[in-house]
């Protein structure tokens, strides 16, 4: 049981980090100034650290 709600909630995790890479990669093109752009990629490194699962279930 244990190992499907993993499951589940990986795939979960994972769609949003998704849907999070996908705006923000908007944003990196429509916004054009170098800076703007890494400051975006510097936030979705931040997101993706936060979605990162910190603990598993065995």
């Amino acid at each position: 049981m244990y190992k499907k709600l993993e499951i589940a909630v990986h795939g979960a995790r994972q769609s949003l980090l998704n849907v999070f890479q996908d705006i923000l990669k908007m944003l990196c093109n429509i916004t054009a100034p170098r800076e703007r752009a890494n400051k975006n990629m510097l936030l979705f490194q931040e997101l993706r650290i936060a979605f990162t699962p910190q603990t598993t279930f065995n």
